[in-house]
């Protein structure tokens, strides 16, 4: 499924088991899953833990590294997908549909990140992640919501 998945909503084929996206979706999942934990992250139980400098809290360093990685990530495959996009060689897909006619959604560039990246899930992930990262979305944004039925 996580193949059909892929090809449908990134435009990608899954060749292996170690596809490098694939690998890491279910790894950025369990370490927001894990954030949360009380065990995993003393900031959740004294919030004022995130306020010290990262090389003196634990906790605010490695969230940051995490942040910073994973948008690194999110804003290079959106690139690199706008730019196929562009040149015409992009696999037709949920994706490369919603890059060509985004003015007409009204999103902004931010707000379009977010859908973008629940399409990437899509391929790589649970249903649920998905309808989250939608929900997300339209929580943020009620105008779009409504643009969007």
């Amino acid at each position: 499924m996580t193949t059909l998945g892929n090809r449908s909503s990134t435009g990608r084929y899954t060749r292996s088991v170690e596809d490098p996206q694939s690998v890491r979706a279910p790894n950025e999942n369990d370490f927001v899953v894990n954030s949360f934990r009380l065990d995993e992250y003393l900031s959740n139980i004294a919030p004022f833990l995130l306020k010290l400098p990262s090389w003196l809290g634990k906790d605010r360093a490695v969230v940051q590294q995490f942040t910073n990685t994973f948008w690194g990530t999110l804003l290079k495959e959106h690139s690199e997908m706008r730019e196929r996009v562009r040149v015409g060689t992009a696999l037709e897909c949920f994706q490369t549909n919603f890059l060509a006619n985004q003015e007409e959604y009204g999103l902004y560039d931010l707000e379009a990140l977010g859908v973008f990246f629940a399409f990437m899930d899509a391929g790589t992930s649970s249903p649920h992640n998905v309808m989250l990262s939608f929900t997300i979305c339209m929580l943020q944004d009620p105008e779009w919501l409504k643009m969007l039925e």
